[in-house]
This record gives C-alpha cells, structure tokens and sequence, in this order.
C-alpha cells in the first residue's frame, strides 16, 4: 500500500472545487491508455524512448518474456502476439507520449491514482493521494478557473515529509510552496492534516517523536496552515 497524502483546497468557485472529485475532469485520461499496463509495456516505453522501432520491439527477448507471463492467464485466442502489442504500444507511444497508465497518471496527475476519500463542504475539499500530491492537476483547475485563487495544503502521511501550502491563480504560483522535509512546518502541517501532535515534542525549534522520558507539560502546539499561504506567510521551494 502506498503512503497516503491529505489534501485540503479552498475556492470561492465551488464548481471549481466539485471536479476535484474526479481527476478525469480536469486532466481527462485517455480510455486506451487505462487498459494497458504491465512490465511489457513498461519495458517497450523504455525501447521507443531509446528510439528503436515496433520490429525491433517485437523481437526484443525481454519485451517477449514479459508478454507472455502477463497473458499466460489469458485464452489464448484473446492473447495478444508480439508484434500485435508492440504496435499498440508504438501507437499510444505516438499519440500519448506513454505507453501505460502508470507513467501517465504520474506524468499528468502527479500520483497514480484517482483522487480517493473526496469530501467537499462549503467552499472546501479534502481528498487524499496516492505517494504524493497532485500538483499537475491542481495547476490545470487553476488554469480552468483563472479568476480563482486556489487555496492548498497537503501533507504525507509520513509525518514531518512531503508536506507544502501555497497559493495559486491563473495556472501560476502566488505565494508558498514545498517546505523542507523534517522542518517544523512540515510537523506542524502534518499535525493538522492527521492529528497525532500530543506524539510529538517541540525541542529547540524541532519536533522529535514523544517517549516516556517527555514531559507531558510540553505538548507539541501545531499551528494550522489551512488558510491562505498569503496570510501566514508559508514559505517554500
């Protein structure tokens, strides 16, 4: 299982907001690409990227190998032959620049999964991702919607990592970004995201996982960074 990564996005634009709840609405995944997956087609990516040609592909022993370990389940009236799988592959390589799904959802959605857990109230929406945080999807709603000032926070589920808040409008960033793994920031925006401060203590401007030897008078005091970056001054990279 993945490391999951919380999100929380404000806009006064609620339409904005709603098609959160469905990557595909914002960066449309094309139909095909979904289908194919799997280390053949991994591995023909790699040839094409080192310019070689459907033949070649389909003659390549490892691409091969792959082939039919993947389609050994498969009747074999529906398998696909070497050289049917390199063209089709050659062919999304052509359209989609990718061969398969994974490499494009991470490519144009930054995660390889759909959005999950999807709750939206108000002019708010809290979703959560798959390794990392969906930056290429949020960067195209702001396009979608250039009047609208995007407000966001994510945070791993790995505290103290992978966590960041910024400002967005037009495509462009205004205010924030990444901030350094194991800073205080991101401790305290994973605090808010997940919860589990009163695990942490704050020693000399850094947060350090809470033993039995800590004194309970000194609870880690997480301040929220879900208003805007522009307000409370996040910074980043």
């Amino acid at each position: 299982m993945p490391n999951w990564v919380s999100n929380v996005v404000k806009c006064s634009n609620r339409q904005a907001l709603f098609r959160l709840r469905d990557f595909n609405l914002i960066v449309p995944e094309h139909p095909a690409i979904a289908l194919l997956s799997g280390l053949a087609a991994q591995h023909a990516a790699q040839l094409y990227q080192q310019g070689k040609s459907w033949q070649e592909a389909a003659a390549d022993a490892e691409f091969v190998a792959h082939l039919a370990r993947e389609q050994k389940d498969i009747p074999v009236k529906h398998r696909l032959t070497p050289t049917r799988a390199a063209r089709r592959y050659r062919l999304h390589f052509k359209l989609h620049g990718f061969v398969d799904w994974y490499d494009w959802r991470c490519a144009k959605w930054g995660t390889k999964w759909n959005v999950c857990h999807y709750r939206h109230q108000g002019g708010e929406v809290w979703f959560e991702t798959a390794w990392s945080h969906p930056w290429p999807v949020l960067e195209a709603l702001s396009r979608q919607f250039p009047d609208c000032v995007l407000t966001v926070s994510y945070a791993d589920e790995d505290i103290g990592s992978n966590a960041g808040a910024y400002d967005m409008k037009g495509g462009k960033l205004l205010a924030g970004g990444e901030f350094e793994d194991g800073s205080r920031e991101a401790y305290e925006m994973a605090f808010s995201h997940w919860g589990c401060a009163e695990d942490y203590v704050l020693r000399d401007g850094s947060y350090y996982c809470r033993d039995d030897e800590d004194d309970d008078t000194s609870p880690a005091s997480p301040k929220l960074y879900l208003t805007s970056a522009l307000d409370n001054g996040a910074g980043g990279h």
